[in-house]
């Protein structure tokens, strides 16, 4: 396979900021490479650079003579007047007649649209009259009518629902004979579709790690290096502990001797310093505090429906949102999860066509939505987390403005840059770290892991798993929606013809139905009631779907693990009981949070059993 890409030393900084010197890689081609990294790092500008839209520093950037060369910004730059035919004829690098655009090219456009379900009528539609996932769409089209020989693409699933990031991946994985370089922080799509894993990160010697393979790889082979890098460096930090307690003592020697010994005890001073920095990783803490009271109902909808003009999401929605409320939302984009979200708010109310949402009367919640319209993009960072003064108040104590923007990685040089300036994943950044200032009882999170890296996507995560409110989550992020709610809510495709919405454990659940045939999976659903630790409604329980492989060993498995619960919770039943606990405040207190985990553990899995039950027997 010949080699399309050779990069060689280069370096590109921004300002007083290097963000990668000395960098050298190629691609062959037929080469699938995933372009990872933290925030900042560097990646963006890196694409940009092999896409002749910027230009490196220092070093040398050679395509071979024939390489056609196609390119998916992140944000795409268009007119507001500007028809699709015009935008597609663009090409994304350089400014394009509309009479550029063939007929082999409509030709594949039209049957791209169909693919990719793309509602475009006509070539003379307007471009932003089209919503974010169906401008991503078409961003993509317009790079695969070019029938490039590679195909650079920055974070092409922003924006995208998780039904459509599937088509991309079944897409992707039919074009063998083409060559991609994609920066994503989509784990599940890096396992689904890449050969290779690129993570640019100074933390490592030569400036970025490479390794065959999908994600699941690169996360172990990279720990490992990480892991390999510190027990070097506290190999090293010992040598040079002996070395330096050496020359403290004026150890009697050759002058020779003694210089050699200074020397190499210097260098290794040096070689220590550059692991120091290599291994250094700031850690990010977020602590989501909910408000101080929290009632059993945060939220409930009685026979809710809601619709706007002739069409009608969905209809005879029962739902009890409560402190302890893990909920995913997961459906097409424009299939009402936005309006649903709004709905609950208190906005848009006259989409209510049916039912009522009653809300507990002091309800703060924390609103994480895609447009970042919390944001003043104009202003600095530090104005953003402080207007007024140099404080900003946390869960009601003042830190220093500063200190806490270092909490969220941001370096000082940062913090009096406009916001309009930082990366898409900075600006996700720091409105998290706005968010983390205010208490609520609920969090409803819109598209919050758009951009953010693997680092802070890790960091969220935890601290949405151990906040003590309710939370909303809506996201295409696969590998996070399972990792984080307890439920999933799926809102069905209008041509389906269901109005009702449908519950799921996990999203693998959703995914094993998904696959079923049309004439199984859209049988009649059957209504069941569920206590469960996310809430209490009359939720949708799919009928058809046979048990997979995973599920079958689970469904096996169950009985012995509930027995095993239930075992533990006598036991601390028992112990609490006892006289000596019953004196200590503190041990009886910790007791009682243990005794209240494993009943909602037991209950979850009665409720998983139950489940599994019904659907071996169909």
């Amino acid at each position: 396979m010949g080699v399309i890409l050779s990069v060689h030393q280069a370096q590109k900084s921004i300002g007083a900021r290097v963000l990668f010197k000395d960098l050298s890689f190629g691609l062959n081609s037929g080469d699938r490479v995933g372009l990872v990294g933290p925030n900042g790092s560097g990646k963006s500008t890196l694409m940009k650079c092999l896409a002749a839209l910027d230009h490196i520093d220092k070093g040398q950037i050679t395509w071979a003579g024939s390489t056609k060369v196609a390119y998916v910004p992140q944000n795409p730059r268009f007119s507001n007047n500007q028809t699709i035919r015009e935008f597609l004829a663009s090409r994304g690098l350089e400014t394009k007649s509309s009479a550029d655009l063939d007929m082999d090219e409509e030709v594949l456009a039209w049957e791209l649209f169909s693919k990719f379900d793309v509602p475009v009528y006509d070539f003379e539609q307007k471009y932003s009259e089209f919503s974010g996932g169906e401008q991503k769409k078409i961003q993509i089209i317009q790079a695969f009518i070019q029938k490039p020989d590679i195909l650079l693409m920055d974070e092409p699933t922003n924006h995208l629902d998780v039904e459509s990031i599937m088509q991309l991946e079944e897409f992707l994985d039919s074009k063998r004979d083409l060559t991609f370089f994609i920066i994503s922080h989509d784990r599940l799509f890096l396992q689904n579709v890449v050969g290779e894993v690129m993570d640019l990160d100074a933390r490592y010697k030569d400036g970025y790690l490479r390794i065959k393979g999908g994600y699941a790889e690169y996360l172990e082979i990279s720990r490992e290096m990480f892991r390999v890098q510190n027990v070097q460096q506290t190999k090293l930090e010992n040598d040079l502990r002996w070395e330096t307690a050496w020359l403290r003592r004026g150890a009697k020697a050759r002058q020779t001797k003694q210089t050699a010994r200074k020397e190499a005890a210097y260098a290794l001073a040096e070689e220590v310093d550059l692991l120091n920095e290599l291994n250094r990783k700031k850690k990010i803490n977020l602590e989501l505090k909910s408000h101080d009271h929290m009632p059993q109902k945060l939220l409930e909808m009685e026979s809710l429906s809601l619709g706007r003009g002739d069409r009608t999401f969905f209809q005879d929605l029962n739902l009890i949102i409560s402190g302890k409320t893990r909920l995913g939302l997961l459906g097409r984009n424009g299939s009402g999860k936005s309006t649903l979200i709004k709905a609950l708010m208190g906005e848009n109310e006259e989409v209510i066509r049916g039912g009522k949402i009653k809300r507990y009367e002091e309800l703060n919640v924390s609103y994480f939505e895609q447009q970042r319209a919390l944001l003043n993009f104009n202003a600095t960072l530090l104005n953003n987390i402080c207007p007024d003064g140099d404080y900003v108040h946390v869960q009601g104590t003042p830190i220093y403005g500063r200190s806490y923007l270092d909490r969220f990685r941001f370096r000082r040089d940062q913090h009096d840059l406009k916001v309009k300036e930082l990366s898409g994943g900075e600006q996700n950044r720091l409105l998290i770290a706005i968010l983390m200032t205010r208490k609520a009882q609920l969090m409803i999170l819109d598209e919050p892991t758009n951009d953010l890296d693997f680092e802070t996507l890790e960091v969220l995560k935890q601290s949405l798993i151990n906040y003590d409110g309710a939370v909303l989550l809506v996201t295409h992020d696969r590998t996070f929606l399972d990792e984080v709610c307890d439920d999933i809510l799926y809102f069905p495709e209008e041509a389906s013809g269901h109005k009702e919405l449908i519950r799921f454990a996990s999203f693998l659940q959703w995914q094993d139905w998904k696959k079923q045939p049309d004439s199984v999976k859209l049988t009649p659903l059957v209504k069941s009631t569920v206590a469960s630790g996310t809430s209490n409604l009359n939720v949708a329980l799919v009928k058809g779907s046979k048990l997979n492989f995973n599920e079958q060993r689970e469904y096996e498995s169950i009985e012995a693990v509930v027995l095993e619960k239930e075992n533990q919770l006598t036991a601390l039943q028992k112990e609490v009981e006892s006289p000596e606990v019953a004196s200590d405040s503190s041990q009886l207190l910790n007791l009682s949070k243990s005794i209240q985990v494993l009943e909602s553990e037991i209950e979850k899995l009665y409720v998983r059993w139950q489940e599994l039950e019904a659907r071996s027997r169909q």
